[in-house]
């Protein structure tokens, strides 16, 4: 176990939020929140925007629903994390998604603003869920 002496405060701040974000998404409104991987079967990335072909509401696959990515995650020091209105795209580059059943976001983000791209990684199944069709994030 880390010494919370030893972590950088930005480091504490980032791992704080996310544990908040993972928490808060985890239960919303009493009910657990589904991953979009249990509704949805094609999934892709265009620049930051997410899209996903889910179930729809009256049964079957089809529905097409997109979510600008930089609304749910943020780069917190090389490390993607999920995070309302993150941007994480201001200091990342070279993103791709891994195509089903994978659901992997990787890319190469900065460690801090200006500093060198680092290879960064993030399950996107962990933040973005179907919601009747339509992809949403905290």
């Amino acid at each position: 176990m880390v010494a919370l002496n030893s972590l950088s405060k930005n480091t504490a701040l980032a791992l704080s939020g996310a544990l908040l974000t993972a928490i808060s998404f985890t239960v919303v409104n009493g009910e657990a929140q589904k991953d979009f991987k249990l509704s949805c079967q094609s999934w892709f990335l265009n620049g930051t925007t997410f899209t996903a072909f889910c179930n729809s509401p009256s049964g079957g696959f089809g529905v097409q629903s997109s979510l600008d990515l930089n609304r749910c995650i943020a780069n917190f020091n090389g490390i993607l994390v999920c995070a309302q209105n993150g941007f994480y795209s201001q200091s990342c580059r070279n993103c791709a998604v891994t195509p089903p059943p994978g659901s992997v976001l990787s890319c190469e983000c900065q460690e801090v603003f200006s500093g060198p791209f680092i290879p960064a990684s993030f399950d996107l199944n962990t933040c973005v869920s179907d919601l009747n069709g339509s992809l949403a994030c905290p």
